[in-house]
């Protein structure tokens, strides 16, 4: 597994990467210690010899970018999770990638299925908390493949 930083829009991007073939997004959870490595490790290599397996630390988590200061609110946190994402896909010259979050990470995947839909393939959220544009927090449900 390969881990490297680089530029996505106006932060820096910690990424693990793997495998060659069709891009998966793997999407993080919150915590602590949380980051692309600590919650994919296990996943990453053996999928990786079917697909190009991407697993970013997201803003503000292991050694990503940590902004000072801080986003105020989850719509600003989410707008720069949203906007790093599609960055590391255009860094990494990728069109479209599959989605794949686990908790934070699958309300992150269901704002960038809103918002580019037209970047992304089905993938699979699970424990997602909802929209950051929602009213209400959603149901937490899993949501199985994506479309």
């Amino acid at each position: 597994m390969e881990r490297t930083r680089l530029k996505t829009g106006a932060v820096q991007t910690s990424l693990c990467r793997q495998g060659t073939g069709e891009a998966v997004l793997f999407i993080h959870g919150s915590g602590p210690g949380a980051g692309g490595h600590s919650n994919w490790q296990l996943a990453l290599p053996p999928l990786g010899d079917r697909f190009l397996c991407l697993a970013p630390d997201l803003v503000g988590y292991d050694q990503s970018t940590h902004p000072d200061p801080a986003p105020r609110g989850p719509r600003e946190w989410m707008r720069l999770w949203v906007d790093q994402l599609i960055g590391l896909l255009d860094a990494l010259n990728i069109d479209k990638a599959h989605l794949v979050g686990n908790s934070l990470g699958g309300a992150i995947a269901l704002n960038l299925l809103g918002e580019r839909p037209e970047r992304l393939r089905p993938g699979g959220a699970d424990g997602p908390r909802g929209r950051a544009d929602a009213g209400h927090a959603g149901t937490g449900t899993h949501l199985g493949l994506l479309s």
